[in-house]
């Protein structure tokens, strides 16, 4: 029986967003008089500085037909990706070794993990015992191409919040720079006599994580 061995490569991979913020302030420091104020301007700089790729993997499915009108002794189904090696293969309930009818076919899954992006072969092959002594390949080839990729993305966007500033962006997917101003008095002081002084400590944060603090 010359059967026929068909096959279905699809990739899939994981990409994450990687985002870096920064904040500055023009005057770190106001020297002030009781009634007086200063404008503070503060500077928010959210940066995607790139991606990073992970979680590399192949899946699909074969086909195995017999295209006779007589069974064939099929011995094995098995894959193999041209770099990364042997995949395993489940036929689901047929049984190898078994007989496969005239006209039958075998529907088999697999999935494999992958260091990389590798383009590369997927060959799955089907063999028969066609003596008592003797078996013949039947094989076929899929393409394992990342460029059709399914990809789960991690964190492609996020929201950009400050202590003083509220929500500065929602949904940011590019850098980006935002800009506010602060007015300072001395009403925040306890005056006793001599010099007094007022900190305010003002930090801007991603939702996706990662902050940025100023004084």
């Amino acid at each position: 029986a010359q059967l026929q061995v068909s096959k279905t490569a699809a990739t899939s991979l994981t990409r994450t967003y990687n985002w870096t913020i920064a904040k500055s302030v023009d005057q770190p420091t106001l020297n002030l008089f009781a009634g007086d104020s200063g404008t503070v301007n503060y500077t928010v700089t959210v940066t995607l500085t790139g991606t990073t790729d992970s979680n590399w993997a192949v899946s699909g499915t074969i086909t195995v037909h017999n295209p006779a009108s007589y069974a064939a002794s099929v011995k094995s189904v098995t894959d193999s990706l041209a770099t990364d090696g042997a995949v395993t293969v489940d036929c689901g309930t047929f049984t190898l070794p078994g007989s496969l009818a005239g006209g039958a076919d075998i529907n088999c899954t697999y999935s494999k993990s992958l260091p990389g992006a590798d383009n590369q072969v997927n060959t799955a092959t089907a063999t028969i015992t066609n003596s008592p002594s003797g078996t013949t390949d039947f094989t076929g080839t899929a393409n394992v191409d990342f460029s059709t990729a399914t990809v789960t993305p991690v964190n492609p966007s996020t929201d950009v919040s400050d202590t003083l500033g509220g929500t500065l962006g929602t949904g940011i997917t590019s850098s980006q720079t935002f800009k506010y101003s602060q007015t300072y008095d001395c009403s925040k002081v306890t005056y006793t006599g001599g010099l007094a002084s007022y900190t305010q400590d003002n930090t801007a944060s991603l939702s996706v994580g990662g902050s940025d603090s100023k004084t």
